[in-house]
């Protein structure tokens, strides 16, 4: 059985389902017993066996409702949400232990040097602890206690990690800072994306669509033959998270496919560039570039990259998730994403939000879009929008002189519209 000073004990007793206040409560009295013992030992030079609990665990153990507490205000008081993202914060501070992900960012030559002298056995067995603490970490009787997280934060982690952790939480609870912005990462349709304010954090909505779109292309099933690459546009890419799971999914069923994606904002494209390196996608499948959607000069160099042939010139289909909220819903937007978030990549300038799928449909559309799609025989869609509330009315209609067969609706996994698709006439 452990001892009563070891970190183990209290685990033990809180997944057993001890209540915290009684734990709390025996912690104190036995600081309070303990210290009188090491008097009795000093004066007395007793040779009794005698349990000593650090003060300074102590101190610690009485602070862990401090964390998940200031979560709980930042997850809308939800005590479940607080802990996982207590967890992730952990794990990832974990995974710098192992030098994972963000080693792999680091360019080889600005590597630290190896240090003469330096004990590869210290460092293995430093990676066997990390494992073992991420191994934890994911079980699920951990997962469904959030006082063992907040115990295993307190009694796993160096003081490094606990200060780099109390920053992130500080982040969290104080700054408004979005927990993906705290992480440095955001999971999209199988992938693992960094990213980085100010450019738009990748949402669960888009995931949903544009992996939808990618069932898509997974009908009729082998893919058919073309007769040239799939030729893909994207408007507005931001981070490039749909241009590259499209990149990525595309190439694992067998469908060779050239992916060209546009965007203004400087920053966004060296974080999409730097995903794209990071998951190994060839810049001969995508392409991110600079571009302005109301620039009359962008038609030519979007058509010029999409072929050399101007006989066979023109993208099969245009994907686009354009800003698309009002001005007058931007007071309604959460602190975490007006503080950190680029408005640009948000905010439409017209009062219904329908400007940017206005300019793509009605005027770059016809002149982007191929006059012989490889597409044509498949079924496939030729236009796909992300929309927000209440605009589904709005972008379904015919925007442009444009024919469409069909013009569908995709619903969220929460009940809102949220994608318009339309496929091509002919």
């Amino acid at each position: 059985m452990p001892e009563y000073h070891d970190d183990e004990y209290f685990q033990e007793r809180l997944d057993s389902g001890v209540p915290r206040a009684y734990m709390h409560g025996a912690i104190a009295g036995a600081a309070v017993l303990g210290s009188a013992v090491v008097l009795c030992r000093l004066n007395k030079q007793s040779t009794t066996n005698t349990v000593v609990i650090s003060t300074n665990r102590v101190a610690a153990l009485l602070r862990m409702t401090k964390r998940l507490d200031r979560l709980k205000a930042a997850c809308d008081g939800s005590l479940a949400q607080a802990a996982a993202e207590l967890r992730w914060m952990a794990e990832a501070i974990v995974q710098r232990r192992l030098g994972s992900f963000f080693a792999r960012v680091r360019p080889a030559a600005h590597s630290p040097p190896h240090r003469a002298g330096s004990s590869s056995s210290n460092t293995s067995s430093g990676h066997a602890d990390a494992r073992r603490l991420l191994s934890r970490l994911s079980r699920p009787s951990v997962v469904s206690c959030p006082q063992t997280i907040e115990t295993l934060t307190h009694t796993h982690l160096t003081a490094a990690e606990q200060r780099r952790l109390d920053a992130w939480l500080h982040d969290r609870t104080v700054r408004h800072k979005p927990l993906q912005y705290v992480l440095g990462s955001q999971p999209f349709g199988g992938l693992e994306l960094r990213v980085r304010p100010p450019t738009l954090i990748p949402r669960w909505e888009t995931e949903e669509w544009a992996a939808r779109l990618v069932d898509l292309f997974r009908l009729p099933a082998p893919p058919p033959r073309l007769r040239r690459p799939l030729r893909i546009l994207e408007l507005c890419s931001g981070s490039g998270c749909i241009s590259l799971l499209l990149a990525h999914e595309l190439r694992a069923i067998g469908l060779q496919a050239q992916i060209v994606a546009v965007d203004i904002a400087g920053p966004a494209l060296r974080l999409a560039r730097l995903n794209q390196r990071l998951l190994g996608i060839d810049t001969a499948a995508l392409r991110f570039v600079h571009g302005d959607l109301f620039d009359d000069g962008l038609v030519a160099t979007l058509l010029s990259l999409a072929s050399d042939d101007p006989a066979d010139a023109g993208f099969d289909l245009i994907v686009s998730n354009p800003p698309y909220i009002p001005p007058a819903e931007l007071a309604a937007l959460e602190p975490s994403v007006l503080d950190w978030e680029d408005p640009r990549a948000l905010l439409a300038s017209d009062a219904q939000g329908t400007r940017f799928y206005t300019r793509i449909e009605a005027q770059l559309a016809p002149a982007l879009l191929a006059e012989r799609p490889v597409t044509a025989d498949s079924g496939w869609p030729a236009l796909v929008f992300e929309i927000g509330s209440g605009q589904a009315a709005a972008v379904r209609a015919q925007l442009g002189p444009l024919a469409w067969r069909a013009s569908l609706v995709w619903q969220d996994g929460a009940g809102r519209d949220r994608a318009v698709v339309k496929f091509p006439a002919g």
